[in-house]
Order: structure tokens, then sequence, then C-alpha cells
């Protein structure tokens, strides 16, 4: 194998091992880096720009992290439907009324022999009380809805990712020069 092969497996195990890590099916779009974009969303392209040439010995990788955050909004809406209506509860109300009644009693007064003939039969009516109910329809009280708006802290908690680096090294694979 000469250097180009060899860095083009190396860019091989590097993108299964970050696919395996999860790295490539974020779905957060990364910021380009000085030498483009390095991934774009729903790519499977490893997040890693190396460059190296066959005579030159150094490399550069390079990788740009993300992460999730939080942004908390408040969303109305119903919680409940309420409605005024009225209803009519009936219920015994006992009330005592004084009643009068009249009532015949008997006083006899003696008669003196000047005065003359007795009467014959006086008639007398009695009369009594009886009550009488007769019901209206009075306003009681005056009943509003009104809304009141109440506040209260809620506490949410929602995970969130973040990317991170390591280096991995592999002490079994070393650079092979294929001598022609």
């Amino acid at each position: 194998m000469d250097a180009p092969e060899i860095w083009t497996a190396l860019s091989a195990v590097a993108a299964a091992y970050m696919l395996s890590r999860g790295a490539a099916r974020s779905r957060w779009p990364l910021r380009a880096g000085p030498r483009g974009p390095l991934r774009t969303e729903g790519s499977l392209e490893p997040a890693v720009s190396a460059t190296a040439t066959a005579t030159d010995t150094s490399a550069e990788a390079e990788v740009t992290l993300s992460e999730e955050r939080l942004q908390v909004d408040r969303r109305r809406r119903p919680h409940e439907r309420v409605r005024l209506r009225k209803y009519v509860v009936t219920e015994y109300v006992t009330v005592r009324v004084p009643v009068k009644r009249e009532e015949v009693s008997i006083e006899r007064i003696p008669i003196d022999e000047d005065e003359g003939e007795p009467a014959d039969g006086t008639e007398l009516v009695l009369m009594t009380e009886e009550p009488v109910i007769e019901k209206h329809v009075v306003a009681r009280e005056r009943v509003r809805l009104h809304k009141d708006e109440m506040t209260a802290e809620r506490e949410v908690t929602e995970t969130v990712r973040r990317e991170q680096a390591e280096v991995e090294r592999d002490p079994h694979t070393e650079p092979t020069e294929d001598i022609r």
C-alpha cells in the first residue's frame, strides 16, 4: 500500500468509528471550517478534514463540535371551559303567622221588670283569619364571572446532547511504504 491508499483507509476507519459513536448521525448543521463545510445535515461523510501529501509527513485533522441548547417558550392553550348557569333549588320554608279567630262567649245579665220584652234570637257572624300565601320573585344578588391570571413557576427538565472529541490511538496500524 502506498501513502494515499493508507490515508484513504485511515479516513474510512475514522468514518466508521464516528458512525459507531453517532457523530455522523447528528442533525445539527455544522458551521464551515477554514477549508469549507465539514459536514452537512444528513451527510454520512466524516466530520474530519485531513490533509496530507505523499511527501508530507505532517497531517492536520479538525472537527467541529455541536451542542443542543434549550429554548423554552410558552404557548396558550385551552385549559378549562366554564359556564355560568342558573338552576332552581326547592326548599321548605316554615314561617309562624299569628292568626285571629272570634269565639262566642255568653254573658248573662239579669233583667229588671221595667225593661220590656226580651229580644227573640239575634244572630252574630264569627270571623277567623287564615294564612294566605303569595310568592314574588325578587332579585337577591348578582353573580359575575371574571378571569384572573395566576402566575406560577414550573420546572421543566429536558435532555440536551453535546458532541465531544477524543483522540483514539491504534498501536497496531503503522503506515507501510510500498517499495518498487
